[in-house]
Parts: C-alpha cells; structure tokens; sequence
C-alpha cells in the first residue's frame, strides 16, 4: 500500500474529493473517539483544554508527540490525514501546527 499524506494547517480550508465521509476527529467532546471511517480522516484541534475554554492555549510537543505517532501510523498506512488547528490565541495554532507538519515530515523522510 502507498503512503498516505498529511496535511496540517490553521486556516480555513477542508475538501476531499472523490466524496467519501469520514469522521471529524475533535477535542470538543469528552472521549470523542479516534477511529478511521474512510481512506482519510480529518483531525481538528480547539485548544489542550477546548472543554473548558475553547480556542486558547498550546498543545506543545508533550501533548502532541502522542498524536503525531498515531496519525503517522496512519499516514504510514495509505491514510491521507488532514489536520486543522483552532487554538488561534495569541497564535498557537500556527506553531502547533508547525510542530506537528515538521514532526510528520520528518517521518515521512
């Protein structure tokens, strides 16, 4: 199976063609499942504690070093993953998503 892609970004765009569905990944609900329903998935990002207060803080490298190995599996997999920041507040999502595209790159080498 061909490697998928990874996509990571913090602006406003999400299209995949061919129009199979998948579900939204998301931290907007307590235990929100991370499973893969079609050949991509499209993971978003509202900030590390988006129950309580929604599009602030940093995720960091702690917090996403885990999901990075999970959506590198999946990328490693034939999955394409899209992955969309929120956390806009003083502009994490631009160096959270920064963080997370190096990280994927740099296993894709």
């Amino acid at each position: 199976m061909a490697r998928g892609r990874a996509r990571v970004g913090c602006s406003g765009w999400m299209y995949k063609a061919g129009g199979a569905a998948a579900l939204c990944i998301h931290d907007l609900l307590p235990d929100h499942p991370w499973e893969l329903t079609a050949d991509w998935t499209y993971v978003r990002f509202h900030g590390p504690q988006a129950l309580k207060r929604k599009y602030s803080g940093r995720y960091g490298e702690r917090r996403l070093e885990p999901v990075a190995e999970r959506l590198d599996a999946w990328v490693a997999e034939g999955h394409d993953v899209y992955a969309y920041f929120k956390n806009d507040y003083r502009g994490y999502a631009v160096k959270d998503a920064t963080w997370l595209a190096d990280r994927l790159r740099r296993d894709a080498r």
